[in-house]
């Protein structure tokens, strides 16, 4: 979960209809994440999301344009045997996307604090781990505010190799914020993590909306991590 020293990843969601926030669907979206450890306990992280449209809509133009940015701090509260307790806070913008028929595009303010937790154990003599992270973001704007729930686990099928089973679920709290009606996410992913070399991993996997906005629409996740 934290480790002094530089880390950084670029994924690229390939996906035709990729769900944004306010329920509009681009045709692909791709993600910067970037963390620097400042200490043994303390992560800077960051995080910018552009999405690219294939057509045109009433007040959407074709071409790549900005969907959020955030940074803030992750810090591990205790660690012990070989598990993990942090939190996270972060701050940033994000651009709601009304609905693919183009009613009014804004850009609010976003804030989101989440608490992890991790253990690492061994199952059928293979490293593996679990983690969880629940969280609460809240919006500037529309749609609503969110509550989070992201649950990961991984085995190594071999040394350089990790297999993960990721959920993700987002609820709509409260009154949502017209023109939106109250919601919810709920997504799966499973890939497969494979090191490159000393400092590189390559990550490849399907994500699968299972219920809520958009479910039964599946998206291929394709990642680059880089330490140095």
């Amino acid at each position: 979960m934290n480790e002094t020293g530089n880390r950084y990843a670029l994924a690229a969601l390939k996906d035709k209809r990729a769900t944004l926030a306010g329920g509009r669907a681009a045709d692909a979206a791709a993600d910067v994440h970037f963390e620097y450890g400042l200490s043994d306990r303390t992560t800077l992280v960051m995080k910018a999301n552009v999405v690219y449209d294939a057509r045109a809509g009433t007040q959407v133009q074709r071409g790549v344009h900005f969907d959020t940015a955030w940074t803030g701090l992750r810090v591990n509260l205790r660690r012990w045997d070989h598990s993990v307790l942090a939190v996270q806070a972060t701050t940033g913008m994000a651009r709601t996307y009304a609905t693919v028929t183009g009613n009014p595009i804004v850009t609010n303010g976003v804030a989101q604090a989440r608490l992890l937790f991790g253990r690492g154990f061994t199952l059928a003599n293979r490293h593996s781990f679990a983690a969880a992270e629940v969280g609460w973001r809240w919006r500037g704007g529309a749609p609503a505010n969110e509550a989070i729930l992201d649950l990961t686990t991984g085995i190594a099928p071999w040394q350089s190799a990790l297999l993960m089973l990721q959920s993700f679920s987002v609820v709509g709290t409260g009154q949502a914020r017209a023109p939106y009606r109250r919601y919810d996410a709920h997504k799966i992913q499973l890939s497969l993590a494979q090191n490159l070399g000393e400092k590189m991993w390559l990550q490849g996997g399907l994500m699968r909306n299972i219920g809520g906005a958009d479910a039964g629409k599946t998206a291929v996740i394709l990642a680059l991590w880089w330490r140095f």
